[in-house]
Order: structure tokens, then sequence, then C-alpha cells
């Protein structure tokens, strides 16, 4: 018993470095990831205008708004914030599929690699971009937070106190104040919550009641900007939404053009965990020929589609090809892979585990829902589906490593993840330093040159510029000029132009 107890404390103390580890991590990815794009905007004279106005014809933020505008001027507080959200992101992710028992420091490396492996664009707009991240990532805290909550009280009988009510209204409310879509879902998942807990327990109602009336008020403020009604009403030059006929012609435009890309193509390693662990699961008991046949079929098309995203897309170039005819190709592969991946639940043995993939899968739909009707979808839109994604990878790989068949050396399987976890912190901080370096002694080189007087302003692009978000914007963005106006560049008299980064020793020799 004491062999056990010792155990158990050496496992927590091992996972609280891990946290430690990761904190640190973020802290230091957040001190080399450069401003850009939005960034620059909020950071300037623009976004305390938009404070005033009280984001009136903008946006409905208002939560993820003011704390833009405190990072991109606070230095301290924009790499500690980072830092804090992203290990509470981990934490909270890991602790959400290992609740029953003591997390491990595995757990938490795993958890980190799939987040920092997710698709490049994705990684961009959000991790790598903290106007993206402060909306995004922040997004799904409370989100995570209550559903972790739900679980934890799914059977707990007691009586509930005002500062508990107090605490679930406060989180409803913020939950609905960051990020439409996360807005939306959290309104829907406690209205769902309160149906499910009337039949399981409805000693916790008040508390979940609670978190649904905050969910409303904080839904009532953000959509009560005027922005969405122009956006309804067709008025808005940035958000479009589609009805009848055209509607479905937008879902199969975003769908074919991006949402399948950016959710599962380029998601390849976590695909690729998801499908695997299904197959184990699917052949854990015998069948008849028919059902065998099924599953053999099903195993067959997760590990194609999955295989493909995650080593082979890569290998071919489709220059050669019709674009189109591509683009089609593999939207329809990934959708086939979908009908798969939802088939192959059926012949999951433990009800729990089908019951939370379940719940993970309409949470991934639900969240992407919104964009099949509004315009535009870019990558960070895919970032709480895949989120959720990332949710039943973890419990599939829970599950499997908690098979009561146990197979000779399974406890060397936890060193992949350990190293798998490792590897992607190195990498990307790796990549994101780089990154950092090079933007540092941009504004040293463009006082340089405008103290010669040059009226073309030349500035390197970043060296793993598909990392961040718009670090170099086009001519014609808005950015480009907040960009000159941040780095004191007459706009009136001064051209900038951004050059690779293979080609910047060229440009330096001239000044």
């Amino acid at each position: 018993m004491s062999q056990i107890i010792k155990k158990s404390k050496s496992s927590k103390k091992a996972a609280f470095f891990i946290l430690a580890i990761i904190f640190i991590f973020f802290l230091l990815l957040a001190t080399v990831t450069p401003l850009s794009g939005d960034d620059w905007t909020w950071a300037s004279k623009i976004g305390m205008h938009r404070l005033s106005t009280g984001f009136v014809g903008y946006n409905g933020r208002l939560l993820s708004n003011i704390l833009e505008i405190i990072i991109t001027r606070v230095f301290f507080i924009r790499i500690f914030l980072y830092a804090i959200l992203g290990t509470m992101l981990i934490g909270w992710t890991s602790r959400l599929v290992f609740y029953q028992h003591s997390a491990h420091a595995w757990h938490y490396l795993l958890t980190i690699g799939l987040f920092l492996t997710m698709s490049t664009e994705i990684y961009s707009q959000t991790f790598g971009w903290f106007a993206g991240f402060i909306n995004y990532i922040l997004g799904m805290l409370p989100v995570f937070y209550f559903i972790y909550w739900l679980e934890k009280h799914l059977l707990v009988k007691n009586k509930t106190h005002l500062p508990t009510l107090f605490g679930m209204f406060i989180l409803g409310i913020t939950s609905c104040l960051i990020i439409e879509n996360i807005t939306i879902y959290s309104v829907v998942l406690g209205i769902g919550a309160i149906v499910y807990f009337l039949v399981i327990n409805k000693s916790q109602l008040p508390s979940i009641i609670a978190y649904t009336l905050g969910t409303v008020l904080g839904a009532i403020t953000m959509f009560s900007n005027p922005i969405y009604v122009s956006a309804l009403s067709g008025k808005d030059n940035f958000r479009h939404v589609a009805f009848g006929v055209q509607m479905w012609n937008t879902i199969v435009k975003i769908y074919s053009t991006s949402m399948y890309k950016f959710v599962f193509q380029e998601n390849g390693v976590i695909i690729f965990i998801i499908s695997t662990c299904l197959i184990v699961c699917m052949w854990q008991t015998k069948s008849n020929l028919i059902v065998s046949f099924l599953k053999f079929l099903l195993s067959l098309i997760l590990f194609s589609y999955s295989f493909f995203a995650a080593f082979i897309r890569n290998l071919f170039s489709s220059a050669n090809f019709d674009s189109q005819l591509i683009l089609n190709i593999l939207s329809i592969f990934s959708i086939v892979f979908v009908v798969a991946l939802c088939l192959s639940l059926v012949f999951v043995n433990s009800l729990p585990l089908r019951t939370k993939l379940i719940f993970y899968i309409a949470s991934a739909l639900l969240l992407s829902a919104p964009f099949a009707v509004i315009t535009p979808y870019g990558p960070r839109c895919a970032f709480a589906t895949v989120s959720f994604m990332i949710l039943a990878a973890l419990e599939l790989v829970n599950y499997i490593s908690s098979l009561t068949i146990k197979i000779d050396h399974t406890h060397k399987f936890k060193y992949m993840p350990l190293i798998f976890g490792t590897f992607s912190m190195i990498f990307v901080l790796g990549i994101m330093t780089a990154n950092g370096y090079v933007n540092h002694y941009r504004p040293a080189a463009i006082s340089s040159q405008l103290r010669q007087r040059k009226t073309t302003v030349y500035v390197s692009r970043l060296p793993f510029q598909q990392y961040n978000w718009d670090t170099s914007p086009m001519p014609n963005r808005v950015q480009h000029l907040v960009y000159m106006r941040r780095m004191h560049i007459p706009e009136k008299t001064h051209n900038l132009v951004f050059v690779p980064f293979k080609d910047w020793k060229k440009y330096q020799k001239s000044f």
C-alpha cells in the first residue's frame, strides 16, 4: 500500500514538473513571437478608438478585444498571459480526459504535442498571432472547464451554494464574450446540460441553469452589436451571410476549398491517432463474416485517409492536374472518412467511450456549422473543431492504454508521447526563435535606410513566416499601411517592400 502511495506521489511530482516546463515553454514562445497583422492595429490609435466606441460597428467580442488592447501595449502582461492561458489549455484538456485518475507527465506532453503539430495554417493564426490567441485559445478555456465540471459533478449529490451559482453565472457570461461560434456553442451546451441533468442528476441543475442564464446574457450582449445586423442584411463589407440556394452553394464552396483541408487533411497526426485507435477498438471482439467484412472496409477507409493525410499528401505535386478536380476529390475523400469514422463508433464496445466520442463529434460539427453560412472562413475558425478532435484522440489513447489485455512491454508506450511532446516543443520554439530574431532587427534596418534618405525601404520576411500570421502584409492591405506608420515610414513619399529572407543579405549591402 505504501509503495502505491509513493508511486502516486512520484507521478504527481513528475506531472507538476512537466506543467512547469510547459509554462516556461509558453513563456519563451510568447517572448519570441512577434506582434503582427491586427496586433499592430490594436496597438495603434485605432484600437483605442474602437474601445471608446464600445466596439460598436466592429464586433461584440468585448472581453477578448479589451485583452488584445492590453497585451499589444504591455510586454510583460502579454507574455505571462500567453503562458498562463497556454498552460491552462494543456492542463484542462488533459484533465478533461484523464480526470478519473491522476494525470501523468506523458498525458500533458501528448496533449501539447498534438496542439503544436496541428495544421501550420491554424497554428499561425492562433498560437502564432496574439490577436488569434486571445480569441481562439482563450475561447476554448471556459468551454473545456464547464465540460470538465459537468463530468466531475455527474453523480455528485450536494447542495448548491450561492458563490458557486455566481461563479457559474460569470463563467457563462465570460464564455460568450470572446468569439462568435463559441458563444453559440456555449448557449446550446448549457441548454443540453440542463436537459441531460434533468434526467441524470437534478441536484446540480441550479449551477447549470446559472451558467446557461449567463450564456444567454452574454450572447445578447455580444450580438446586440449592430455589426451583426449589418451582416445579416448584407451591408457588412467583411462578413457575409448566405440564405436559400446561395447557402448550399456557400457550404459546398467553403468545405471543398477550405474546411476539409484545415480540419482533416492538414491534421494528419491527430487523424492518424484517432483512426489507429478506432481500428484497434473495432477488432477487440470476434464477429461473423459480414460484420468482419464491414469492419475491414471501415478500417481500410480510416487507415487510408489518415495515412494519406499524415505521410503522403505532401509527396505529390498537383500542379500537373486540374486543381479544382483535385480539391473536389480530396473533399469527397474526407467526407467518406467522416462517414466511416461515425459508423466505426457502432463497433466500439465501451459505452462511456462511445458516448464521449459522439459528444466530441457533435461538438466539432456544431462549432463548424455557423461557417457554413457565414463567410469568410479562415484557418483560425477551425481551431475549436480541431480541439475537440484532439480530445477524441486523447480519449482513445487513454482507452487503449488502459485495456485489461496487456501486451508485453506496454509500459514503453509511455515513452513515445514523452518524446513526441518534447520534440514538438523544441521544434516549434526553434522555429519561432528564428522568426523572433529576424523580426527584432527589422526596426534597426528600417531606421538605417531612413537615415540614408532612401525612398524605397526594404524589410526581410521572416524565415518561417508560415508559422506567424500576416508578418509581411501585401501593399493592398490596410496592415501594410499600419506597419509603415508603426515603423515611422512616411507613407506618402516612401514605399515599403518585403523581400524573401534568402535574398536579404543582397539588399543589406546597399545600406
